[in-house]
């Protein structure tokens, strides 16, 4: 089985190439251009480095939120066009079990982390089951010094926006090493070929970035619909 994971949902991604469950090489994007310019090359030369053709793909993974709206689109609809391709199955992970899944082997509970902005994070709880780490609950918005104040030595944390929250947390809440806090493709990977073999397949008709909040133009938009809306009902 030959399997592909794409990693877009944060500033700089990734993709990696496996055979079976072993992974055949990993490689970063390249820094000097968005994801919208590298992700297609950089797949080429993977792919063409050790022959493989794109219609022999089985199984493609893509991160499919939370994070970086525009890398999650250009990750998704390359996945789509990928498995359209190949006729490949594809399969969309939440990118902060991919991230979880960096945390040190010992560690039984997790909880990852991404900036969501506006003073807020996106957050996921996820814990050991069968040396396997299994989400808590769903994906979550909070205000961000509410759950710095609420935090416990319970769960290690792990993911890139502790580079701006490490030195306002208790030294007593354990973090995850700093070289694992980014999401990489190897753990998509992972992650989508456990749930492959768990049984799920999506249908990348239908696949869709999850971004768990509306960005800052739908929330505009939104608000000044329901102010256009109250004015209406004061004048009837």
């Amino acid at each position: 089985m030959i399997s592909l994971a794409l990693e877009t949902s944060s500033k700089y991604g990734s993709i990696a190439l496996f055979r079976d469950d072993q992974l055949v090489e990993e490689q970063t994007l390249p820094r000097t251009d968005g994801t919208a310019k590298t992700l297609a090359p950089a797949l080429h030369e993977l792919l063409a480095r050790h022959a493989v053709s794109p219609r022999s793909l089985d199984l493609i993974a893509v991160t499919n939120g939370p994070g970086s709206f525009t890398g999650l689109r250009i990750g998704i609809v390359t996945a789509k066009i990928l498995a359209y391709a190949s006729k490949a199955q594809v399969i969309g992970v939440n990118t902060l079990h991919a991230i979880a899944l960096q945390a040190p082997d010992e560690a039984n509970r997790v909880t990852a982390i991404l900036d969501a902005q506006r003073s807020q994070l996106y957050v996921a709880d996820f814990h050991r089951v069968d040396n396997w780490l299994e989400p808590i609950a769903e994906t979550r918005i909070t205000d961000r010094e509410t759950w710095i104040d609420d935090l416990t030595s319970e769960s290690i944390i792990i993911g890139p926006v502790l580079e701006k929250l490490s030195s306002n947390m208790d030294s007593s809440v354990p973090l995850a090493p700093k070289e694992s806090w980014e999401p990489t493709a190897v753990n998509v990977g992972r992650l989508g070929l456990h749930l492959y073999q768990q049984g799920q397949r999506d249908d990348y008709w239908k696949m869709v970035p999850n971004y768990y909040r509306l960005s800052a133009a739908e929330e505009k938009a939104r608000a000044e619909d329901k102010k256009a809306d109250a004015a209406d009902e004061s004048t009837s």
